[in-house]
């Protein structure tokens, strides 16, 4: 299983397709080695994103900045001090009653927000309101193509990594909140007090430790570091969710620790078991008694928790029924 290291047709691959490969087969061997029993098939669909993975990078996906894509409002590249990319999926024409508040929230807060959303819709037809589109730093319409990473790429490319930024937050539309403006002020008191250089709310240990990329923080070190620039300014538009997943979301924190920086999750793994879930799933209810703001929108799509989901969340913020 894998690739011929001369690459497809007989070219030398290059370091970032032989570091991928060579990670993922890390990987592999690491649960393999750590779990008390890996079933056949689970090994067969690891196997199987490896190799796809591998694929998707030496067949050239194309760079998250090559995306078709309508400025409503162009990010300046002077933009300074605090500032959040926020990635959506613009299914219909207006923006989810969440994202609106969220952005409204953020901007509120002292970021200067810019948006991306990704749509199959005709990007022309995106509709946003005027007074919040005043209140955006950026707002960028393009095709769906690669995810979140790549609209929070395709963001940081066309602002060159906003160089005079002092702390870069990247946001999806993945949360539902804030539930109350008190948890989420206190939430960004929180995050502007802690030391760390890679800040996340949450952790998954599944394949291995790493911060949740529905709501990350990366301060000066972390923009200034070989290992980020490189990433984002390299940032493709892979296929599938799972590739992203991969490529980018469990790998992130781990590049940026071996270049010597620091991560911390504001909301440690609730259990000392690496195998018992993701903490936003399955105990979302301690998550908001700790002071959590935020719902996994997943939730609401759960027969079983939907209505005690809906019950937490403030009327406003709901996706109409």
């Amino acid at each position: 299983m894998g690739l011929n290291p001369s690459g497809e047709h007989g070219q030398p691959m290059s370091k970032t397709f032989r570091r991928f490969r060579d990670a993922f087969r890390r990987v592999r061997k690491a649960v393999k080695a750590h779990l008390p029993y890996v079933r056949r098939r689970e090994y067969r669909i690891l196997g199987a994103r490896h190799d796809a993975l591998i694929a998707a990078f030496t067949t050239e996906a194309r760079l998250a900045t090559e995306a078709e894509a309508v400025l409503l409002k162009t990010p300046e590249t002077s933009l300074a001090g605090e500032i959040c990319l926020f990635a959506t999926f613009a299914s219909m024409a207006e923006l989810k009653p969440h994202v609106r508040a969220l952005l409204e929230s953020l901007a509120g807060a002292g970021f200067a927000v810019v948006l991306v959303a990704n749509t199959d819709l005709d990007r022309r037809s995106l509709r946003i309101d005027p007074a919040l589109l005043d209140r955006l730093a950026g707002c960028i319409v393009r095709e769906n193509v690669g995810f979140d990473f790549a609209a929070w790429g395709h963001a940081y490319g066309l602002g060159q990594g906003f160089p005079q930024c002092s702390r870069l937050l990247l946001v999806n539309d993945s949360v539902i909140g804030p539930l109350s403006e008190s948890s989420f002020t206190a939430l960004i008191e929180r995050l502007r007090k802690t030391d760390a250089d890679m800040i996340g709310l949450t952790e998954n240990r599944m394949p291995h430790r790493h911060l949740q990329s529905y709501f990350l923080s990366f301060g000066r070190r972390v923009l200034d570091s070989d290992a980020f620039r490189r990433a984002f300014f390299g940032m493709r538009s892979l296929p599938t969710k799972e590739l992203v997943i991969d490529a980018y979301e469990t790998s992130l924190t781990r590049q940026l620790e071996r270049a010597g920086l620091s991560a911390a999750a504001l909301f440690p793994p609730l259990y000392d078991e690496p195998r018992s879930g993701d903490d936003t799933m399955t105990r979302w209810r301690e998550l908001i008694d700790a002071g959590f703001p935020f719902v996994k929108a997943s939730l609401l799509r759960n027969p079983r928790l939907a209505e005690a989901v809906r019950a937490v969340v403030p009327a406003h913020l709901l996706p109409p029924a």
